[in-house]
């Protein structure tokens, strides 16, 4: 079976990444800084699909030699999408790192991350124009030539992680470290979760050559 069809689809996508940065050494600690992250990365999508009466060839082998039925339906259809999405983050670090009497190192990092995300959409379909204007309000209200759904969602999640390491005399070193998190996909009454991702489980010697 052959087919035409006519109309059009259009897409229009905007995405922007941004992302500010700002790090400071602080004079009154030797050795501390601390560091500030923000993202903002809204997204937003509109399609609109605008399909006119397609025409159709079906063969009929009943007749020698065989036909080409024509079928043309009659209705026109529109279909539009929107949806915007818009992410944010904020990211604040600790570093510390210092040398004591040219024998213990002493490093620290402390991290908080604190993601935001704001979602929604909504489509809609109509089927048969009584007039070719592809605008929503120009097509048929009655039933079965009707559709629509749509949603909104929020999430959020923070999280705070820390690494502590100690090293004497350049030769034995020390680390540790783990996380805090709460997030929106968590079970009720349980939002918040500690990992640890790396044990104290001993104190090993690095080999001087």
């Amino acid at each position: 079976m052959g087919s035409t069809l006519s109309g059009y689809t259009k897409e229009e996508r905007t995405q922007l990444y941004t992302t500010l940065s700002v790090e400071q050494q602080l004079p009154f600690i030797e050795g501390l800084s601390i560091k500030g992250v923000v993202s903002y990365d809204p997204y937003k999508l509109f399609k609109k699909e605008w399909r006119k009466p397609r025409l159709s060839y079906t063969p009929d082998f009943s007749t020698t030699p065989y036909t080409f039925n024509e079928t043309k339906e009659v209705d026109h259809s529109l279909y539009q999408r929107d949806e915007d999405d818009k992410r944010f983050t904020f990211q604040g670090y600790v570093n510390y790192q210092h040398r004591f009497n040219d024998l213990h190192d002493v490093t620290f990092l402390g991290v908080m991350e604190s993601q935001k995300r704001d979602k929604r959409w909504f489509d809609a379909k109509r089927i048969g124009f009584p007039i070719e204007m592809d605008e929503m309000d120009q097509g048929s209200t009655a039933a079965g030539k009707v559709s629509n759904s749509g949603s909104s969602s929020k999430e959020t999640s923070v999280g705070f992680l820390y690494r502590i390491g100690y090293t004497y005399n350049s030769r034995y070193m020390i680390e540790t470290a783990g996380r805090y998190d709460g997030n929106y996909y968590f079970a009720p009454g349980k939002k918040w979760g500690f990992s640890l991702l790396c044990l104290p489980v001993g104190i090993y010697q690095k080999k001087i050559s």
